[in-house]
């Protein structure tokens, strides 16, 4: 990866390094305990519900990140919270929307709004309803996102000292991520950058099995045009399969 403009921040991590602990959504070391509440609402019938709140001021200058981490540090019994976003509304004055997954059968949505607003150290004017979705199974927030990633997955690496490699990409330099190694990117501005991807004589056998899992027909054809262009290859592949 080849960066022209911006910067980009890495977290890179040995093929020693198991999967299921750099990516939650594998239910591995990480993902288990927010999955547990899932479960165990799924095993008791739960009524689910997904919700988005407005949290609003009438302060135009007040710590909304502050305010964010406030409340996903309160403990409600049942609730799940997601991702917030901050979305300007006019003349400088912003709202705080906030995503909240909970068991409709152990805490309200006036709890949920009751409890945010009681954040007594932040001058909230008011906390309403915007959005909300019955859910047929406990969703949890995608690990997807680059940032989702380093807020919530990347602090829980280090407390436990996980392996990894650490940079922040400049402009003009180029980052060359060895076979097997599990990486997250962040774009910490807009970026331009050159990508390109290659497949090895050492390391085709891994990706070619990799590719069969996710896409079985494509592999078949990527087989089909290696014997044609590197028929050797294609063969050391057949006799690897067998």
């Amino acid at each position: 990866n080849t960066l022209v403009h911006g910067h980009k921040r890495w977290c890179m991590f040995p093929p020693d390094v198991s999967a299921s602990v750099v990516d939650p959504s594998s239910l591995g070391k990480w993902g288990r305990e927010e999955a547990s509440i899932g479960e165990a609402s799924a095993r008791e019938g739960a009524q689910l519900v997904q919700c988005v709140f407005d949290v609003k001021s009438a302060e135009l200058e007040i710590d909304w990140a502050g305010v964010a981490d406030a409340i996903s540090r309160l403990q409600l019994d049942g609730v799940q919270w997601g991702s917030t976003e901050l979305v300007d509304v006019a003349f400088g004055v912003k709202k705080l929307q906030v995503l909240a997954t909970f068991d409709a059968d152990k805490c309200s949505e006036d709890e949920v709004a009751e409890a945010i607003a009681s954040l007594s150290e932040y001058a909230l004017s008011s906390v309403d309803l915007d959005q909300r979705v019955p859910v047929a199974s406990y969703p949890l927030p995608p690990p997807v996102s680059p940032a989702y990633w380093f807020q919530d997955v990347y602090p829980r690496l280090v407390a436990d000292k996980v392996p990894m490699l650490e940079l922040v990409q400049q402009p003009g330099e180029t980052i060359f991520v060895p076979h097997g190694w599990y990486h997250v990117v962040l774009n910490l501005d807009w970026t331009v950058a050159i990508t390109h991807n290659f497949i090895s004589e050492a390391t085709i056998g891994d990706a070619f099995v990799r590719l069969e899992r996710q896409d079985a027909a494509l592999a078949d054809a990527w087989f089909r045009q290696l014997a044609i262009e590197w028929p050797e290859q294609a063969k050391q592949l057949r006799r690897r399969e067998n």
